[in-house]
């Protein structure tokens, strides 16, 4: 992995901490010439551009780059719509640059607020700093928000992390370097964090504890009514505020499931019944609630819900069984939750596991999606033919090409999806969006509904021709619809599309990982010839899709 980083300001402090953030990675960093932004930009001829980046990262002081910004502080009048059209020219520079690298994150701008620049005019509309400043940072994100590689990070946070000592006068006149180095140390994870959650799946599902984690006490001993939740008490107070911020993670697309060692009925008449309670059982997907080791309920809940114990978070307010998760499933992720309940909310909110750079309308409802994927499984346990069950559900699928409308749910699917994966490539949405565009590469995406709902955007096949072969370059479908013949479906329109282009084979090149093995099972019972990871057929030969699936192509 390779990063440019390209400042006003000395920025070596930066480079070793994501030296270090990133040793997974094995980053390479190179430093573009000092204070030198505008050339940087503007140039791709300059020696630092050799190379070719995976991660851009552009940190400016406004002073240093907007010179009606600089003249601004000095005290001069300045009219601010000449200040935000500097914006506007920086934004534009930065837009160029974005083109020679696959993600550029752009800090944005900050000023040391412990100085009295206008003192109590600072705070005035208009012409007061904290305005002016303000405004250029919501111009600068605004401009840059419509490039799809690129990203505005808040400087403001790290430096408000660092505290009063944050910038340094002293540093600045000796090495060119304005803040103390926890500021480059907290720009730092922040970066990481943000870019591995571009690349790679975010935690999916919270199983959490009841007694003493979502309430205070055990409500078999004391009774629901004396649970300490909600009401005139800090710590119930922190309770209640701790359920409203997982509630709020489930509009992020995160699923809640208990474990807990109870008596299910007094416990599900907490959750019901009590009116403090903010996560009631149509918030959880589903739950374990028993005396049986949680181990297992973690493990059966995984299975129940097709997830690798990798998606998975586990909060509980017992060491114990946070060391026997941690002990018997590795993969599980088990952060130590603090002992005051007090700081539950804060803690929570300060986990990165569930970053994510896009919210689809799939997310948004995937409680929902999960509650209506129990009735379906409850009505498959009345047949005893797969394919009867399947016809006796309706199933309708629509495919259409990429457009702008289903981009961001079809980019989620590549870097998210892991088992029904043919590739497991990834892309940063400038990417898939430049492919779309090449002669010979179609990309479609598959929407999926049944008689008990609608699945969503769930499958993306990515294409390419190849002499006289139409070669799959993706072949992505969410664990949520395997093995309802959606893949199948997939493939009749790939053959079909082969067909109309008169080439002769279709081809699918699978690259094993330690996840997508379901992919393989798939094409080695498909029909296709198989060699060795090689899928191959004949375009002149019939493929048969299941008829008892309605398809409706949109071109």
């Amino acid at each position: 992995m390779k990063a440019l980083l390209i400042s006003d300001f000395s920025i070596n402090n930066l480079s070793g901490y994501l030296k270090n953030d990133f040793i997974e990675q094995n980053l390479e960093i190179v430093i573009a010439p000092f204070n030198q932004v505008h050339q940087v930009l503007l140039d791709d001829t300059i020696e630092c551009w050799n190379d070719r980046f995976d991660l851009g990262i552009v940190w400016t002081q406004p002073e240093r780059v907007l010179k009606h910004f600089a003249a601004y502080l000095n005290g001069e009048d300045v009219n601010i719509e000449i200040l935000l059209s500097d914006v506007k020219d920086f934004s534009n520079l930065l837009k160029v640059a974005s083109n020679r690298l696959k993600t550029l994150f752009v800090a944005n701008w900050s000023i040391d607020f412990s100085l009295n620049y206008q003192g109590i005019l600072s705070a005035k509309s208009e012409f007061g700093i904290y305005d002016v400043l303000a405004k250029m940072n919501i111009l600068l994100a605004n401009e840059l928000n419509i490039i799809p590689n690129i990203y505005v990070l808040n400087s403001q946070k790290w430096i408000a992390m660092s505290g009063g000592n944050a910038y340094n006068s002293k540093l600045w006149y000796l090495s060119k370097t304005p803040f103390h180095s926890s500021v480059f140390a907290n720009a730092s994870k922040d970066i990481c964090s943000f870019f591995l959650s571009l690349n790679k799946p975010n935690k999916k599902l919270i199983v959490t504890d009841l007694d003493n984690t979502l309430w205070g006490g055990v409500v078999g001993d004391i009774g629901s009514e004396n649970l300490v939740l909600g009401g005139h008490h800090s710590v119930g107070e922190a309770y209640k505020d701790f359920q409203l911020a997982l509630k709020a993670l489930t509009k992020k697309g995160i699923v809640l499931a208990i474990t807990s060692k109870n008596e299910e009925s007094v416990a599900m008449n907490a959750i019901e019944n009590h009116s403090e309670m903010v996560l009631r059982k149509s918030d959880f997907v589903t739950w374990r609630i028993n005396w049986d080791d949680k181990a297992k309920n973690i493990f059966e809940i995984a299975q129940e819900l097709n997830l690798g114990l990798d998606s998975i978070v586990f909060l509980d307010d017992n060491p114990f069984e946070r060391e026997r998760i941690k002990h018997s499933l590795p993969e599980v992720l088990v952060p130590e939750l603090p002992t005051d309940p007090l700081l539950y909310k804060h803690f929570l909110m300060q986990l990165d596991c569930f970053d994510s750079n896009t919210i689809s309308e799939e997310d948004r409802k995937r409680t929902e999606l999960y509650s209506i994927e129990k009735q379906r499984i409850e009505h498959k346990n009345g047949f005893n033919d797969l394919e009867e069950w399947l016809k006796s559900i309706d199933i309708k699928v629509k495919c259409e090409e990429l457009n702008s409308e289903n981009l961001q749910r079809v980019l989620q699917l590549l870097n998210k999806t892991n088992q029904m994966n043919l590739l497991t490539a990834r892309y940063a949405e400038k990417e898939l969006l430049d492919r779309s565009f090449e002669e010979n590469h179609f990309t479609y995406a598959f929407s999926v509904k049944d008689n008990f709902g609608d699945a969503g955007l769930t499958g993306v096949i990515g294409l390419q021709v190849l002499e006289d072969t139409l070669t799959f370059t993706d072949f992505v479908l969410s664990c949520r619809v395997i093995g309802r013949k959606i893949e199948e479906t997939m493939l009749s329109v790939a053959i079909n599309l082969a067909r109309k282009l008169n080439l002769k084979f279709v081809e699918a090149n699978y690259i094993p990982t330690e996840k997508n093995k379901p992919c393989f099972d798939f094409f080695q019972n498909s029909k296709f010839e198989i060699q060795k990871n090689k899928f191959s057929w004949e375009v002149e030969k019939m493929y048969i899709r299941p008829y008892y699936i309605d398809l409706e192509i949109f071109d």
